[in-house]
């Protein structure tokens, strides 16, 4: 008898929707919640939908700028961000901030960004 056993994710502890992750592979920031939302637009017609790692389609519900307050004081607006209320995780696109012309750095257990 052959067995195949293929996990996808593996989730054993709770992450609150307000927490933000940083993604080094994703090609915009991601938002489930609108918790800090500054603005909100619906997509044009080029912003409908995003394509995921497997080549599904996932429906995009609005175009919104995030406010990320930090405990520091200082803050990080999140332009362009898609709000994809079917991920699990508000993601934040190391790649479109580069396009926005910050810089991230990881090392020491943290990131930076200049």
């Amino acid at each position: 008898m052959i067995l195949a056993f293929v996990c996808s994710e593996v989730n054993l502890s709770f992450s609150p929707m307000d927490t933000w992750w940083v993604d080094s592979s994703a090609t915009t920031h991601i938002s489930v919640t609108i918790q800090g939302c500054l603005w909100s637009q619906p997509p044009n017609d080029g912003e409908r939908f995003i394509y995921v790692v497997d080549d599904n389609k996932v429906a995009v519900e609005a175009v919104r700028t995030f406010r990320l307050c930090f405990k520091t004081g200082f803050f990080l607006d999140l332009f362009e961000t898609f709000c994809v209320p079917t991920f699990r995780r508000n993601l934040v696109s190391i790649s479109h901030l580069d396009k926005f012309g910050y810089h991230c750095s990881f090392g020491n257990n943290k990131v930076s960004l200049f």
